[in-house]
């Protein structure tokens, strides 16, 4: 091979080969060319590994290859452990807990790790039960500073100090976490650190006790990280009643620190939810946000009776008035069957958008700068109509007033 090219070209190359189809497969074929290859390859083929309880026979493989060749967890960057909760299926952490620990040691640039336990929605697993060697695994890991993010799902009694440590963290995701404060405990011997880190996004769903302890602890600068340095918050209520604990609980928890960006991502609403949120959402404890943003993944506004515009103005009523509020970003996705040309031209025309014209020009917002919306379209059949359907919406908002003094912008994707 020539010395004459430049690496980068490599790079690209595998870059592209990664991104199109049967991508291990090739990559495999590509590592047996030449000591370049083979190297260059193994960043592409070992950069997110995934073990399952579905495929136990896979993770076999896996533990063999990392067996024979030790320096393979140098180019894990990503890794995803899917385990079972439920009687009869295989539980990986439990029945290959020293092999797995094996692995995690040799994980010496992981940045992202996602734990994810499957299952009925109500059942999760004790850390306390995981076995001593996985522990200690997660918890060198998670305290490397090059660690950046992590997802927990459907995990109970999770000592807080094991998030608290994480001085690199970026990312904190919690799916139905319990967690266990033992802040108050004189007799741990586990000190938290001092070094403070910019959590970057805090996602949390049916997680409302973890969250409560981590906004508590870093109210008494107890934490590796502090809230008024995060990005971002995304909340994801499941339950109206998880929206309606959550609103009055949580968010004034987050109320106590200069939160700046919070996000409502409604993916599993349905109108009951929807209507009920409008009516509970305690927005008014985050007096200092300027930039909210709702996502409803399913679309709310086929019939008349949830339409756009009301469901909007009930939503951004929340906030005090007047409010430091300077951007707004409302992200829809349509479902497969009727996100259709007809279907917004009769959400525009009996979306009584003017409501939210109003409020938005009125004197709750005197900071108010930019309103975007965001149309995910993702059908065949939608792609068709996509202009058509742009061009409704876009006619439907530069009719409002809003538009004359507030940045109005429509994207799609």
């Amino acid at each position: 091979m020539s010395p004459l090219i430049p690496t980068e070209i490599y790079e690209l190359f595998f870059l592209y080969i990664s991104r199109g189809d049967h991508p291990i497969r090739n990559l495999k074929s590509c590592a047996l060319t030449c000591r370049i290859f083979s190297a260059i390859s193994r960043r592409y083929i070992f950069n997110t590994i995934e073990i399952s309880y579905a495929r136990p026979d896979q993770f076999g493989q896996l533990s063999k290859a990392f067996l024979m060749n030790s320096s393979l967890g140098e180019y894990v960057r990503n890794l995803i452990i899917r385990d079972s909760v439920l009687p009869g299926y295989t539980h990986l952490l439990e029945d290959y807990s020293l092999e797995i620990s094996r692995i995690l040691r040799l994980l010496s640039q992981l940045n992202r790790m996602e734990l994810i336990y499957h299952g009925s929605r109500s059942l999760t697993v004790s850390w306390a039960k995981l076995r001593v060697e996985i522990r200690a695994a997660f918890g060198d890991i998670l305290k490397a500073d090059y660690f950046s993010s992590l997802h927990l799902s459907h995990v109970s009694d999770v000592p807080v100090s094991l998030i608290m440590n994480c001085t690199g963290l970026k990312t904190l995701d919690l799916t139905h976490v319990r967690m266990e404060d033992s802040s108050n405990d004189t007799s741990t011997t586990t000190p938290y650190s001092p070094t403070c880190t910019r959590l970057d996004l805090f996602t949390f769903r049916n997680s409302n006790q973890a969250a409560s302890i981590l906004i508590r602890l870093a109210a008494r600068s107890q934490s590796a990280f502090e809230f008024s340095l995060c990005s971002t918050v995304k909340w994801c209520p499941e339950t109206l009643a998880e929206a309606i604990e959550t609103s009055q609980d949580i968010l004034p928890l987050f109320g106590s620190h200069p939160l700046h960006k919070f996000a409502v991502h409604l993916g599993l609403a349905e109108h009951a939810v929807l209507a009920g949120l409008s009516r509970h959402l305690f927005m008014q404890s985050c007096t200092l946000l300027q930039s909210f943003t709702m996502d409803v993944q399913i679309w709310p506004f086929k019939d008349r009776n949830a339409t756009l515009g009301p469901t909007l103005s009930s939503l951004l009523n929340t906030f005090t008035s007047p409010n430091n509020l300077r951007e707004i970003n409302i992200l829809i996705s349509g479902g497969r069957t009727f996100l259709t040309s007809d279907a917004v031209d009769q959400i525009i025309k009996h979306g009584k958008l003017q409501e939210l014209d109003v409020l938005l020009t009125g004197p709750k917002f005197p900071e108010l700068r930019k309103v975007n919306f965001q149309l995910i379209v993702s059908t065949f059949k939608v792609v068709r109509q996509r202009q058509q359907i742009l061009q409704m919406i876009e006619n439907g908002l530069t009719g409002l007033v809003t538009s004359t003094s507030i940045e109005l912008k429509l994207e799609a994707r």
